[in-house]
């Protein structure tokens, strides 16, 4: 990543849909390369915008080309329980829409953005991040451990005709 100079910026109501339209090609790439369905066909941005906190889209830059995008939201999935969490009463932040265009991939950007959401959760009081991730994805699974995330359960998403999620933590000391 050292060629790389990033820049994080809240996304505005009018860059909202290019970090839809991000989250569509890295949903069509995974499944292109891995041929997992979790994000393809990526939902529609009128689904998209409903589930996020459109005051904490974040869009990272590259100079001035958009690499990634993600978003932190204060309500959990509908699908976690409480009984996943060091301490399920604790105020905490949910990363989601995490997505780096593909020929940026494998340069460390999603590991600066995890830091970043994990810095920005901090400062805003959160005691926790949490996120799931697609289990099948290896590549994924074997970079969020290597980030220090605690692994805290998997979840069965056979409902949804979708591959099973393992859910990640980090207790945080609020900034």
């Amino acid at each position: 990543m050292s060629d790389l100079q990033l820049q994080l910026q809240k996304a505005s109501a009018t860059d909202l849909p290019v970090m839809h339209a991000l989250l569509v090609v890295c949903g069509e790439h995974l499944y292109r390369q891995t041929g997992l369905r979790h994000w393809y066909p990526f939902r529609t941005y009128e689904q998209w915008s409903q589930r996020l906190d459109a005051e904490q889209v974040y869009a990272v830059y590259a100079g001035d080309h958009l690499v990634g995008t993600f978003n932190l939201n204060p309500m959990p999935r509908p699908y976690y329980a409480d009984s996943l969490w060091h301490d399920p009463a604790a105020k905490a932040a949910y990363v989601s829409g995490v997505g780096v265009l593909p020929p940026y991939q494998r340069r460390g950007i999603g590991r600066w953005m995890m830091a970043q959401a994990d810095r920005l959760a901090a400062e805003s009081g959160n005691a926790a991040i949490r996120f799931d991730i697609v289990l099948a994805d290896e590549a994924l699974v074997h970079c969020c451990d290597g980030l220090g995330y605690a692994r805290r359960g998997t979840i069965s998403m056979a409902q949804w005709r979708l591959n099973d999620v393992m859910c990640y933590e980090r207790v945080l000391s609020p900034g």
